[in-house]
């Protein structure tokens, strides 16, 4: 199994406590060639035109995991496709206007609009108020975070489907209905559905 590998970011202090002052960011990188598979946590409280968080660099960067865009066009008119995102909505909205997700998404749900951040109840019960006619047993919440996105969909009785890419081993006590290692594995598991 590989495990991640912490390291900095370059332009990012190593230390996030040596951010500026109001700023919460949490970097890690999984050891690719380059940056380009940063994953961030960014606190809704910034200010500036970035926050003074986020290097500008990183607002228009974009990085589509292997197999996304093709499997959310071979499912787009099968089944409704959101997004639920406890990132910053400054970030996550440019993000999905500059590749193009928002076009291929019946929605976007962000915690900062929201009021609630995954994985707890309330927020989903704030999508569901926006998604009428559907019972939480017909959706499907696939994503990469066992303690978000995992724990969010057992909290709201939502099927599960982790993207385990890296063959990582479970851990906590989340229920995990599905793993998958590449993302067109979504087709098979909504075909079975």
């Amino acid at each position: 199994t590989k495990t991640p590998r912490l390291k900095p970011i370059k332009g990012m202090p190593p230390d996030p406590t040596e951010l500026p002052e109001g700023c919460s960011l949490y970097y890690m990188s999984v050891g690719l060639p380059d940056h380009s598979n940063d994953f961030y946590h960014v606190s809704r409280s910034y200010s500036g035109p970035s926050g003074g968080c986020i290097p500008e660099r990183l607002l228009d960067t974009v990085r589509f995991e292997p197999g996304a865009r093709e499997t959310l066009l071979a499912l787009k008119g099968r089944v409704r496709q959101y997004a639920v995102t406890n990132g910053a909505k400054k970030v996550q909205r440019r993000k999905l206007r500059l590749s193009g997700l928002d076009a291929l998404l019946d929605g976007v749900f962000i915690c900062e609009e929201l009021g609630a951040d995954k994985p707890s109840l309330r927020f989903f019960e704030k999508v569901f108020a926006h998604l009428s006619g559907i019972a939480p047993g017909e959706m499907l919440i696939v994503g990469d975070s066992l303690t978000s996105d995992i724990r969010g969909g057992n909290n709201a009785a939502i099927p599960t489907v982790w993207y385990n890419p890296l063959g990582l081993p479970r851990s906590g006590d989340v229920r995990i209905d599905h793993e998958i290692r590449r993302l067109p594995e979504v087709l098979g598991v909504v075909d079975q559905r």
